[in-house]
């Protein structure tokens, strides 16, 4: 039975499963270094910028009414483009490890900040 995730633990538990899901159906699997090659190559000033914009949304929802709406809302959509930013980047990442390559730092960047984007455009109201 699934169980509902909340909050950064729960986005970062489902991205790992993601992760690993994604590294079983390219028949790769995960070790520390690719990780942490893997973490460098999406950039980590990326990821705290996003984990400190992720912060100041959750302070918002400190705010009654309008802020948890608000903060709430934000938060799905950030979440939802770092998940698939990941996901795109993981592929490509993965790609390269099942040919036995190195993915290049600079594609797989490339991958996660059009995944971005592009979450970015499909999750705006038309």
């Amino acid at each position: 039975v699934p169980v509902p995730l909340l909050g950064v633990g729960g986005v970062a538990s489902a991205n790992a499963l993601m992760l690993n899901a994604l590294a079983a159906r390219y028949g790769v699997a995960w070790t520390r270094a690719d990780i942490a090659a893997f973490a460098a190559a999406i950039g980590g000033g990326a990821a705290l910028w996003a984990a400190l914009q992720y912060g100041l949304r959750e302070v918002a929802k400190l705010i009654p009414g309008i802020g948890t709406l608000l903060g709430g809302t934000l938060n799905a959509a950030a979440a939802f483009a770092i998940t698939y930013g990941l996901g795109e980047a993981a592929c490509v990442w993965l790609a390269h490890a099942r040919r036995g390559e190195a993915a290049p730092p600079d594609e797989v960047r490339r991958a996660f900040q059009d995944a971005l984007a592009d979450a970015v455009r499909r999750s705006k109201p038309a």
